[in-house]
Order: structure tokens, then C-alpha cells, then sequence
């Protein structure tokens, strides 16, 4: 008899395994749910820098513009993640004559953009090997950087002057303007190094910076040079890195920049500056805002984020002070009952440094808005509602106790029907059990 039993226990087994397949179908994440997906860093930065004859100029502690840029640059590699594309263009570093005409065509790609791990060593060395040189032909320098760039993705320069543009045709802004009408999707991050009063310049690298998306930051000494060079590029290796769709918010609650729930977007600010974005919301809809910055600046007190009412009026706010480390802020409505009114709710970043007049880098933030619909209260039933409404049979279903249980099954998140289905499959295995055993016990009575 015992000889039979491994049937038996192979049978039960492929059973058990029927019931077991099913347990774990119960136990499945929800049909629709999608992993999340893996980032990738995509995208190129070309530095641009002047290397023009008046590179030979001292700052107020005698160093001159030229050795604070090669400093720079040497510690901006030494920043730069290995896999990171970055290249190098130079201007002002070969024609030493007066000539205007070959003075300023004067720009070359001293490196061609690839791995920081590969051309970082190579831009170190051009930038040691040049000397100040020729004339300042920014706008022709853009207009070339336009065929430095090979892949598809983030394309982003950072362009360093110490002066404006001496040749014109075209101007830095008007070649600026002429790659964004070019299709060429390039952002523009500029430095003015040692600028003092000269407001032309500063205009010009303004004009870039705003013509392409980017910033302008001033760096009034070579030592400041190191810093904004290394806080600008770490802001454009950022937006390749990060994760979310690139937004301009507009500069008032008026120009507010619509946006959708769900969505996570990248946008930056300075010192002075508001960024407003709007979304439209019913009666009973809750909205909660969460921001991060890049943790990159240092710009004091305080980044602020609003959420403001159809009337202008606040329903959140948070704000802080910054050391240079990245922090998460949340501005939400009252989650238990939503809002109480339809129509269009704001909300904004502000970064406002009211204790110093120090003028911080771009920050970048990224920030998500989440609407929630809230269930709202059924309105109760009128006697005559009642009165009118048409009987409906009570279901034989096993009691209120088994009705209870149902409805604790289905808050627990398990559908009832999939519960019967294995109770179904778990009586007949029971079954199937139960009839090997009398089979078995059939066979060995009618042996001898």
C-alpha cells in the first residue's frame, strides 16, 4: 500500500501548486502599475573662453585674469564626473596682429567635446599653452559652436569674457538669437570676469544668457572666477542629469506658466526673481506641491515657495535658508476636505536675499504638483426620495456577517470573486484527495 503513496503525493502536489499559483495572482501588484525608470545623464557642455589681449590684465590682487582662468579651469575638471561629454573653445589665442579681418575670425575648438575622463587632461593643457593674445570675436564664436556639438540631448556653454565683443557681424546677441531661430536648442550660461563699469559688456553676455535660456553671473576677481565656473557647470551637468521636463515659469502670478499634475519639472531662479506656474482645480480637489533645489548655492535667506488661491490670497507657504545643501519643501491644501472653490491656484518660487547685496548663481529646483480628488459627502436622502424609491430585494449572500466580511476583504485591497475562485480551488483539491484514497483503498481490498 505504501508503494502507492509517492502517486498520491505527486498528485496532491500538482494540486497544491494549481492553489499556490493562485495565492500568488492575489498577491500581484495591480495590473497597470509601472516600474520606475532608470535615469541616464544625456548631454554635452562646451566651455568657451576668452583669451583675448586683455586677458593680460590684473585683478585687485594682482593676479592676472589669465592664470585665474587656467586655476579655474583646472579645478572646474577636476569637478567634472568622468562620463560627462565636455569640450573647449578658445578665441583671441592664435592672430597677434591688428588686422580686424583675420583678428576676428580668431576661435578654434582646441578640444573636440568628448568624456571629461578623455578630454579633461587635453582642455587642462590648452588652456595652460595659451596666451592672451588677439581680439574678442564672441558673436563668430557662438555662431562656429553651433557644429562642435555631435549627439542628441542636453546642449548647454558656458561662455567666459572679461570684455565685449570688438568685432561685430555678428554681435554676441544677434548670433545668440540666430541659433534659437536655427532650430539649434542650445543653453548659454555666461561669466563676466573683472567687468568693473563696463556696462557694455555686461549687457552683451545679459543679451546671450537671456536670448538662450541661461544666466548671467558676475565674477569680479580671478578667484571668483573658480566659483561661478564651478557652480555654473554644475548646474548645466545637472539639467543633463536631472529628471523632469524644463519649464519657464513666468515672472508674475499673471504670466503664471500653466502646468500639469504629475508632471515633474526642472526650472531655475536668481537673486530677485519670482517663477509662477498655475493649474486649474475643482471644489474638493486637494493639491500638494513638492520642490527640491540643487543644493548648489549658497544664497542665504530665503527660497521661498508659495501656493496662492484663485484671489491672489496664500494657502501655503515654506521657506528656508540655504548652505549649499539640497532641501525638499512641501506647500499643499488641507488634504481632508480639498479646496472649497474652483478655478485657477498658483504656484511660485522666490528667491529673495534681502540681508546682502551679493549677487548668488542660478538655482535650479525641481518641483511636482499632485492633485488629489477628495470624496465629497453624499447629500442625504428626503423622505419622499425614500418613499419613492423602489424596493429592491435583499440578496441571500450568507448574512450581514458574511456581507461584513466581504466588505473587509474588499478594503484589505483583495477582490471578493478572486476569494471564491480559491476557495472553488481549494475544495477540490480536497476532492481530488479524497477520491486517490478511496481509489487506493478499492485497489488493495480486491488484492488476494
Amino acid at each position: 500500500m505504501t508503494r502507492r503513496l509517492p502517486a498520491l503525493t505527486s498528485t496532491l502536489a500538482v494540486a497544491s501548486t494549481i492553489f499556490v499559483t493562485a495565492l500568488g495572482f492575489s498577491s500581484s501588484p495591480a495590473a497597470g502599475a509601472a516600474p520606475a525608470l532608470a535615469e541616464e545623464a544625456s548631454g554635452q557642455l562646451l566651455v568657451i573662453l576668452d583669451v583675448s589681449g586683455s586677458m593680460e590684465r590684473k585683478d585687485a590682487s594682482g593676479t592676472t585674469l589669465m592664470a585665474g582662468a587656467r586655476e579655474a579651469v583646472r579645478d572646474f575638471v577636476g569637478s567634472v564626473p568622468g562620463e560627462v561629454e565636455v569640450g573647449l573653445r578658445l578665441y583671441g589665442s592664435e592672430y597677434a596682429g591688428d588686422a580686424k579681418a583675420p583678428g576676428c575670425r580668431d576661435t578654434e575648438l582646441a578640444v573636440p567635446i568628448a568624456p571629461a575622463s578623455e578630454s579633461g587632461d587635453e582642455i587642462v593643457a590648452a588652456v595652460e599653452q595659451a596666451r592672451p593674445t588677439g581680439f574678442t570675436p564672441i558673436g563668430h564664436s557662438l555662431t562656429q559652436a553651433a557644429d562642435d556639438f555631435s549627439a542628441e540631448g542636453e546642449r548647454s556653454i558656458v561662455l567666459v569674457s572679461d570684455g565685449e565683443d570688438t568685432c561685430g557681424d555678428p554681435t554676441p546677441c544677434k548670433a545668440a538669437k540666430q541659433l534659437a531661430r536655427d532650430g539649434i536648442e542650445v543653453r548659454v550660461d555666461t561669466v563676466g570676469l573683472f567687468l568693473q563699469d563696463n556696462a557694455a559688456a555686461r549687457k552683451q553676455l545679459e543679451c546671450i544668457a537671456d536670448a538662450t535660456g541661461g544666466t548671467y553671473v558676475p565674477a569680479d576677481d580671478t578667484a571668483a572666477l573658480t566659483e561661478q565656473l564651478s557652480a555654473v557647470s554644475s548646474r548645466a551637468i545637472s539639467r543633463f542629469q536631472a529628471a523632469g521636463e524644463e519649464v519657464d515659469g513666468g515672472p508674475s502670478q499673471v504670466q503664471a506658466t500653466p502646468v500639469e499634475p504629475g508632471t515633474t519639472y526642472v526650472d531655475d531662479i536668481v537673486n530677485g526673481e519670482a517663477r509662477w506656474y498655475s493649474i486649474d482645480l475643482e471644489v474638493g480637489q486637494s493639491i500638494a506641491v513638492t520642490a527640491t533645489d540643487d543644493g548648489t548655492a549658497e544664497y542665504g535667506c530665503c527660497l521661498a515657495y508659495e501656493l496662492n488661491k484663485p484671489d491672489g490670497s496664500r494657502l501655503d507657504r515654506w521657506g528656508h535658508y540655504s548652505e549649499g545643501t539640497a532641501t525638499t519643501a512641501l506647500v499643499d491644501s488641507p488634504l481632508e476636505d480639498g479646496v472649497s472653490e474652483a478655478g485657477t491656484y498658483f504656484f511660485a518660487a522666490i528667491l529673495d536675499d534681502t540681508t546682502s547685496d551679493e549677487e548668488y548663481g542660478a538655482v535650479e529646483y525641481q518641483f511636482t504638483v499632485e492633485v488629489t480628488d477628495v470624496a465629497m459627502p453624499t447629500e442625504t436622502a428626503t423622505p419622499s426620495d425614500t418613499a419613492s424609491a423602489t424596493p429592491t430585494e435583499t440578496p441571500s449572500n450568507g448574512g450581514s456577517e458574511a456581507a461584513d466580511a466581504a466588505a473587509s476583504d474588499a478594503e484589505d485591497g483583495v477582490p471578493v470573486v478572486l476569494w471564491v475562485v480559491v476557495g472553488v480551488l481549494a475544495l477540490a483539491v480536497l476532492g481530488l484527495g479524497a477520491l486517490v484514497l478511496v481509489l487506493l483503498r478499492r485497489m488493495n481490498a480486491s488484492r488476494p
